[in-house]
């Protein structure tokens, strides 16, 4: 089993339970994620958010990614791992299914030489 920390930074959330708690992941909250388009000045706590669960070896989790720029942001910085709109919005079962198959045409058609881009394997 493996336990996550959502919306990592608001709410109830503190920093006592990384030391207490087994935590395998921290999912960073769509706020921080939101500075990065529109605020320079609050920035600087998502990236020590970032760092921190790096030091701690915790997987990092980029909720709410919704432009390229962020998503660019979150990568260079490291983070493994990012959900939001700009790959796709809530779906059922017979639509992510749907999706998930197409996903994974169009990431086989890329890597097999066909048009796109290399961010096309991204953000799909």
């Amino acid at each position: 089993m493996l336990i996550a920390i959502d919306d990592f930074g608001t709410g109830y959330c503190s920093l006592s339970y990384l030391q207490q708690l087994p935590v395998d992941s921290l999912k960073i909250d769509r706020t921080f994620i939101d500075t990065i388009d529109t605020s320079s000045d609050d920035v600087p706590v998502l990236d020590t958010i970032i760092t921190l669960s790096q030091r701690l070896g915790l997987n990092v989790v980029a909720e709410g990614v919704s432009t390229q720029h962020q998503l660019r942001y979150i990568l260079s910085h490291g983070v493994g791992f990012v959900q939001g709109f700009l790959y796709a919005r809530p779906m059922g079962t017979n639509d992510f299914m749907s999706w998930l198959g197409k996903s994974a045409q169009r990431q086989n058609g890329l890597l097999k030489g066909e048009s796109g881009s290399a961010s096309d394997l991204v953000a799909e």
